[in-house]
């Protein structure tokens, strides 16, 4: 029998009306040209000031011990609700409608921080229209010069159009998680943009976990994102993932054993020299933090004396030092590690 108790404490706040969905509204709107300018008095009354007392209240409020916290050196309680739930599922239909429930309340949020499904609509017209436009060349081509010959150049002009549109367009989606980061990165004390922040950490929290023990259990989450069309994470980091499975080795080799027939961007593979847990800790961190992007390669906001004061002192094989990062303009200070690369 399923139980969904803790899973839907969390769930609410990610749903219409929620804390983490009006704090990731407020962002979206805030951080636009015309910002909240473009509503109504009353509106905007709501979003500068009722929005914000909301958001802060309940974000307070939250436990979050549930999903963070382990019993009894198990894992935490939401966690041993969910595996007990995927367990009890008894068909393939019963466990596709609860691995469904599992991403649904995170729709808003995906669309917004990773939107894949929509770089994947535009990547298919683009597809489409380079099918069509020698279609229409030919077409027009084969007509005698009149009004239906212009229509098909016409039509071949419109795709490439389009083309370009949706490849401008995939620029802007691929670029919304770093937006985010920055936004966050950029955030007062406790503004909403703040509490914005400690819900997409709760939300990369929660995916990182349903991708480890759903690997437990030989499904890929990736598979699932890609039929259900919500994406939590658009890439799967071994790093973030193996400490909620055990270790590096079973972590790898439950990643082999999945079906290969899932086609999703995969991340670029650490050498051993780079999986000891303080050098995975530290690239972890600098991930996060913007220093580096998802394959563990300098961003282009990072300076050469950053990559110069990073890389001297954690990257080379069999070196020790103790090292400060700091992030961007802001100064931010990565804490002091030994990382041991032997």
């Amino acid at each position: 029998m399923i139980d969904t108790t803790i899973e839907d404490k969390l769930f609410r706040e990610f749903k219409y009306g929620g804390a983490a969905y009006l704090a990731l509204e407020y962002v979206n709107i805030a951080h636009k040209k015309d910002g909240f300018d473009v509503y109504p008095k009353n509106w905007q009354e709501f979003y500068k000031i009722k929005l914000p007392q909301i958001v802060k209240s309940r974000t307070d409020s939250y436990d979050d011990v549930p999903l963070f916290v382990s019993v009894d050196g198990e894992r935490p309680l939401m966690w041993i609700e969910i595996e007990s739930n995927i367990s009890s599922c008894k068909t393939e239909n019963e466990l596709n409608r609860y691995l469904y429930s599992l991403l649904l309340p995170f729709k808003e949020w995906s669309d917004s921080i990773c939107p894949i499904r929509y770089i994947q609509h535009a990547q298919q017209d683009i597809e489409r229209c380079k099918r069509d436009i020698p279609l229409h060349i030919a077409r027009a081509e084969s007509l005698e010069d009149g009004w239906d010959k212009d229509e098909a150049f016409a039509d071949a002009e419109a795709c490439k159009d389009s083309i370009k549109k949706d490849e401008e367009r995939i620029k802007r989606l691929e670029g919304s998680h770093d937006r985010f980061l920055q936004i966050f990165n950029d955030a007062a004390d406790r503004s909403v943009e703040w509490y914005c922040k400690a819900w997409f950490d709760v939300f990369c929290t929660y995916a990182d976990n349903l991708d480890a023990l759903l690997l437990k259990f030989g499904i890929d989450l990736y598979a699932v994102q890609d039929k259900c069309g919500i994406w939590l994470k658009p890439k799967r980091d071994v790093i973030s993932i193996m400490g909620y499975v055990g270790t590096l080795e079973l972590t790898q080799t439950l990643i082999s054993q999945l079906p290969q027939n899932v086609n999703y961007p995969k991340q670029k593979e650490l050498p051993p020299d780079l999986c000891t847990p303080k050098a995975m800790d530290v690239l972890k961190r600098a991930v996060v933090k913007g220093l580096l992007d998802e394959n563990y390669m300098p961003t282009a906001d990072m300076t050469k004396s950053q990559m110069k004061t990073f890389f001297d002192g954690r990257c080379y094989p069999y070196h020790r030092r103790e090292y400060d990062a700091y992030i961007m303009h802001r100064q931010f200070r990565i804490d002091q590690q030994v990382v041991d690369l032997e």
